[in-house]
């Protein structure tokens, strides 16, 4: 804690490098997983994807990485969202390096089950898990595989089969939270195959989790208006930047927010009392729409890609290749799309909301309308050409029923979700 009050006093965000950054990223992961463990998922990813920022900073070693993007990932499989799922899983198995580590085995076990979810036929799905059983390295990872591959056979109605896998993590596994999930497995197939006998064993186990699922309900409640407080803390402090014209760097509202939240949530386990006082603290007006554009566009990456594109002459037949300094890295347009959750609803959520894939070529696009860039801009910034690019923009016209300019239909509409 002292740490971070030194770090907020005295470091800007360009300093926060080396164990600066990993410091900041250990803080993140900490807050991923308090969330992820009460299932609470918008909040898991956004502090998982603010902990995978800081592990890129200082180049982290790949699990590091891997672990944040499988933890994304997981959490939009949760909300049904298996287009992201399926993307980051397949960026967590292509960071890792050796094929022979436990996180590769499980990575890819999350991955072949998401297949199964989306439309894949069991009966190739099935080996792909028993090839990952019988590679195991102990007892511990085999139960954790039984698990998966008793899910599937569970929704095939193979009832005996899945029985079976079942059992064996009910009796074994040391994981709590897997013996839960085998226990609710186990009594709808009792349910179905008429054995009511059988049901009251696994029953039994269940009944403490109800007193604590409704301690959780509280607990949740608690920390989704923290959440929320900090996020708009957040935009209060970048509000007020924008108009002193202050260029300091918000990694000092964020150290100083993450004090106050860590201090907050320790409170949350340790005494009720404490979250009631916290109830009744009054939350902050939001921020007007504009100001959040406002302050999006005082974004470092955001300023380097308008100040880039000022005072060139881009014609409608230019290529990339005229203007090979403009185009736009991995890692600026991966820093673009970090700027811009920060402040509004995920393109990607808006997008299939409207029934359209958020395939990275229009979400990119849609990131470069809210900068106010035009086709021809963004066709070399995207290193595209332009009669791509105005495919991509009939696409988005067409699923989102306009025909606005786009740069002031993708403002209105992320300033008004």
């Amino acid at each position: 804690m002292k740490a971070l009050e030194v770090m907020e006093d005295h470091f800007k965000e360009k300093e926060l490098v080396g164990y600066k950054a990993k410091f900041m990223a250990l803080t993140y992961t900490r807050l991923a997983m308090l969330f992820s463990d009460l299932y609470l998922h918008e909040q898991a990813i956004y502090f998982a994807q603010l902990s995978l920022y800081y592990y890129q900073i200082q180049d982290a070693p790949s699990w590091h990485q891997a672990r944040m993007l499988s933890e994304i990932g997981l959490h939009y499989e949760m909300l049904d969202n298996t287009d992201s799922a399926g993307c980051y899983y397949q960026k967590a198995i292509t960071i890792i390096n050796d094929t022979n580590v436990l996180m590769y085995r499980d990575i890819l076990t999350l991955k072949t089950g998401l297949v199964y979810k989306i439309g894949g036929l069991s009966d190739t799905i099935i080996p792909q898990i028993q090839k990952l059983i019988s590679s195991a390295q102990n007892e511990e990872e085999k139960i954790a595989r039984y698990l998966t591959l008793g899910e599937i056979l569970y929704y095939e109605k193979q009832f005996d089969s899945a029985s079976a896998y079942l059992n064996l993590v009910f009796n074994e596994s040391i994981r709590t939270s897997s013996k839960k999930q085998a226990a609710e497995w186990l009594i709808e197939i009792c349910k179905a195959q008429g054995r009511e006998a059988d049901i009251m064993e696994y029953a039994d186990f269940l009944v403490p989790f109800a007193n604590q699922e409704e301690n959780n309900s509280i607990v949740k409640s608690q920390l989704t208006e923290l959440y929320n407080s900090f996020r708009q803390e957040v935009l209060n402090q970048q509000h007020q930047r924008v108009v002193r014209k202050n260029a300091q760097w918000t990694a000092v509202a964020i150290g100083a927010l993450l004090i106050i939240m860590l201090v907050i949530i320790c409170f949350c386990y340790k005494n009720k009392r404490r979250l009631m006082l916290i109830e009744d603290q009054k939350l902050e007006e939001p921020a007007k729409a504009q100001d959040r554009l406002l302050a999006f566009m005082e974004e470092p990456i955001c300023q380097e890609i308008v100040q880039s594109v000022q005072g060139q002459n881009i014609k409608r037949m230019a290529t990339p290749k005229a203007f090979p300094e403009l185009v736009l890295t991995d890692a600026q347009l991966q820093q673009l799309s970090l700027a811009a959750n920060r402040y509004f609803v995920p393109i990607e959520i808006l997008l299939e909301q409207h029934d359209l894939k958020a395939k990275p070529a229009l979400v990119n696009l849609c990131h470069l309308y809210l900068l106010g860039m035009d086709e021809k801009q963004a066709a070399i910034l995207l290193n595209r050409d332009y009669s791509s690019v105005k495919r991509y923009e009939k696409t988005l016209k067409t699923a989102f029923q306009t025909q606005e300019n786009m740069v002031a239909f993708m403002r209105n509409l992320v300033l008004n979700s």
